[in-house]
């Protein structure tokens, strides 16, 4: 007899691991200015993939504190502990105010307060705290069905084994298979009549909607850990297939074809035209091909669906950085800092934005207040001394601002 549990808890790791993957290559590409070259910083959608890593190491793979320490030492030139808390508390408030009631997320946080001590762990346990206490909705008693309707027929001679869904062969969708016919042995495994079913492939796409459309607890729980409020089958198989196209993409990407890579992204977005992270991948591999106009309005589409993502204005800019649109990317740069205030790099490259366009004055207070951020970066103290060097010439010719 197949225990489904099983299968479905090994579905569930499956999608996970591969989803991880993806995560840990969908690291938007932002241009070097004229003076630096920057790294980029990570957008809220990164932090949550490697969030989401970093429990699943925990509660999962039972990572210790070393290997902690070492996940985060890989993000260290990325990011910084306060950056991490900050966004942190950024997600809390998203999730505190979800009607979901993200169970599992709540467990799974605060199992990494007690491995992780730290002041993240900390955050992170108060807030699984607060998704554990608060008052929930009354939920249906659900009823355990009898085994026979949650498990297959039984062979007598020969178990019938199914393997969880071969989501690898998503991005080139097949024919259902042929579906076997049952044998003639095949007996219910209680005494009452029970009907016969033929069960379909579950190495096809129709075979893992039909799955999928017997199990409706099973469709809202992977739903929920994709972050998904749907109860329906068929958004659950699209979005596995746009996420198998997308790994794809970066798998390409790896290989070097970035041209494959992003007709990979263009079959994700034919799918689903309104999803910001496939937009912003678009938009990173056409930046890394310098075709900074296409990558501007694959920013702006991302824009279009998510207008609030600080990191796609700060890319936009970066772009128009590189096309020598100094104004335009100054109002980039200016919006992301609308959005992010505490944005360093947004900050270093207004100011060497302001600088290109003569604003001496203006970039020197730019200086000054990202230097309060970072005193040590030297190509901003290059970009105050080149300002000041500048007033100095204007006052000496009488033309001080």
């Amino acid at each position: 007899m197949v225990d489904w549990r099983k299968v479905w808890r090994s579905l569930i790791a499956r999608l996970s691991r591969w989803w991880q993957q993806i995560s840990k290559k969908l690291r938007r590409t932002s241009a070097a200015s004229a003076d630096s070259p920057q790294r980029p910083p990570l957008s809220y959608t990164h932090y949550e993939f490697l969030f989401n890593q970093l429990l699943e190491g925990v509660n999962t793979q039972g990572w210790s504190l070393k290997e902690i320490n070492q996940f985060f030492s890989q993000w260290q030139e990325r990011t910084t502990e306060e950056e991490w808390l900050a966004w942190l508390e950024r997600f809390g408030e998203r999730v505190l105010e979800s009607r979901s009631p993200n169970l599992e997320l709540a467990q799974r946080m605060v199992k990494l307060a007690n491995v992780y001590p730290r002041p993240l762990g900390q955050c992170s346990r108060e807030i699984g705290l607060a998704l554990l206490e608060r008052p929930r909705e009354a939920e249906p008693e659900v009823i355990e069905e009898p085994q026979v309707d949650e498990s297959p027929p039984v062979v007598e001679e020969k178990p019938v084994v199914l393997e969880p869904p071969a989501i690898k062969k998503l991005p080139i969708p097949k024919p259902p298979e042929p579906q076997e016919k049952p044998k003639e042995n095949l007996q219910p495994p209680q005494k009452r009549p029970q009907p016969r079913l033929e069960l379909p492939s579950l190495n096809s796409l129709s075979g893992v909607l039909h799955w999928l459309q017997l199990r409706p607890q099973m469709v809202q729980q992977l739903a929920q850990q994709m972050g998904m409020e749907t109860n329906k089958p068929e958004e659950v198989l699209q979005e596995l297939k746009m996420r198998a196209l997308m790994k794809s993409s970066v798998e390409q990407e790896q290989q070097g074809n970035l041209r494959g890579a992003i007709a990979y992204v263009d079959r994700a977005l034919s799918l689903n035209t309104q999803s910001a992270i496939a937009w912003a991948m678009k938009g990173d591999l056409l930046f890394k091909l310098q075709k900074f106009e296409q990558a501007i309005a694959a920013y702006d589409r991302t824009i279009t669906v998510n207008p609030n993502d600080e990191q796609t204005w700060y890319n936009r800019g970066m772009a128009q950085f590189q096309l020598q649109n100094f104004e335009l990317a100054l109002a980039s740069f200016e919006q992301a800092l609308n959005l992010e205030p505490s944005f360093y790099a947004a900050w270093k490259n207004k100011a060497i934005s302001l600088l290109n366009l003569g604003r001496d004055r203006e970039a020197l207070e730019v200086c000054d207040r990202a230097l309060g951020m970072q005193p040590d970066d030297p190509v901003l103290h290059t970009c105050q001394k080149k300002a000041q060097e500048s007033l100095e010439r204007r006052d000496k010719m009488g033309d001080g601002e």
